[in-house]
């Protein structure tokens, strides 16, 4: 298993792989803070979970992926988070890895590359996030992981080349 606040220890910590069908990036972390409260280390954990151990990761299996032409799927945020505050540092890693995304579409054309923009999706992470904006909780409300996941095989599986899915 991988700690995704680790990246430097990915290379050691990975299976070689002779090939690689597909790679999903759905691992986030979060915590709500207006930028006066925001610390250092807030942001350093947000910015390498959420962005840096996924280009560590990527660019580790990218001799996997290209001997498959294989898929990258990106989990991103709903477009909802960006501008509201107290999200700062979470919506700058989620629009930091929506930007890796573009650049790897770009880099490796053989490779298919996807972004899926679920909205409020019922996980631990957005109870917490809500917890803390000290909004109600209704899981009824959101999308269940189990949609978000469905969606996530259904563009593995297309032939499509799709570059975005919102939910």
């Amino acid at each position: 298993m991988l700690d995704l606040a680790e990246p430097t220890t990915f290379a050691a910590g990975l299976p070689a792989f002779e090939r690689l069908d597909g790679l999903v990036h759905c691992a986030a972390v979060g915590d709500l803070a207006t930028m006066a409260e925001t610390t250092v280390e807030v942001w350093q954990r947000t910015l390498t979970v959420n962005v840096i151990a996924v280009g560590e990761l990527t660019r580790l299996l990218l001799p996997a992926l290209r001997r498959a032409n294989g898929h990258v799927l990106f989990v991103g945020a709903s477009r909802s988070i960006h501008g509201r505050p107290g999200w700062g540092a979470h919506a700058a890693s989620k629009e930091a890895m929506r930007f890796l995304a573009d650049a790897l579409r770009a880099e490796e054309p053989e490779l298919k590359v996807t972004t899926v923009y679920p909205s409020g999706t019922d996980t631990p992470l957005l109870r917490k996030l809500r917890e803390q904006a000290g909004v109600p909780y209704d899981p009824s409300a959101y999308l269940t992981p189990e949609a978000v996941a469905e969606v996530i095989v259904d563009a593995l599986l297309t032939r499509r080349d799709l570059k975005d899915v919102h939910l």
